[in-house]
């Protein structure tokens, strides 16, 4: 169980960052117009 754990705490570390450099590029995109 703990290996699943932290396979699923890795998922959601990575979606968080992905998320995060997504919101990163629209930002910049606002700016840029």
């Amino acid at each position: 169980m703990i290996g699943f754990n932290v396979f699923l705490f890795m998922q959601i570390l990575s979606f968080c960052y992905l998320y995060r450099k997504l919101l990163q590029l629209y930002k910049f995109k606002d700016l840029s117009v």
